[in-house]
């Protein structure tokens, strides 16, 4: 129930910015085009689900932090770190050029929409993770 309110405000959110460039979008169709960039992510955690299972571990990296093990994945960096995953970029990609067909926005503006809230969401978590690090203790 949770991940359908985060869409429904994610396509509240992405609606309004979009209007606010000059795009076009009713909310139904700003909604399908959330769930369909959600389909990219699920698909991320099937392919995790069995190598955490053979790994029996949650730490699975898919993106850059792969290339980094070392960092903890609950660190500002490894928060930042995990969310440069390929599937979360790949739902990106994809929800940009939707949303730039879709609302008639061009590629430039629509990029600029999902990429900035994008970074705004990361800027969130890394900072929280800051947050975390502090009360306990610089883990």
């Amino acid at each position: 129930a949770s991940l359908g309110v985060i869409l429904l405000i994610a396509a509240a959110i992405y609606r309004g910015l979009a209007s606010l460039f000059g795009g076009k979008i009713g909310f139904r169709k700003m909604f399908a085009l959330q769930i369909h960039a959600a389909l990219i992510l699920s698909l991320g955690q099937l392919v995790k689900l069995p190598i955490m299972l053979a790994k029996d571990s949650i730490d699975v990296r898919m993106g850059i932090g792969a290339f980094a093990p070392s960092v903890p994945l609950k660190s500002p960096l490894g928060v930042f770190l995990a969310e440069l995953d390929v599937f979360s970029v790949w739902s990106l990609i994809a929800l940009a050029i939707g949303l730039g067909v879709v609302a008639g926005l061009g590629t430039k503006k629509s990029a600029a929409i999902v990429f900035g809230l994008w970074g705004v969401f990361v800027a969130i978590l890394v900072g929280l993770a800051v947050l975390g690090s502090q009360f306990l203790g610089g883990a």
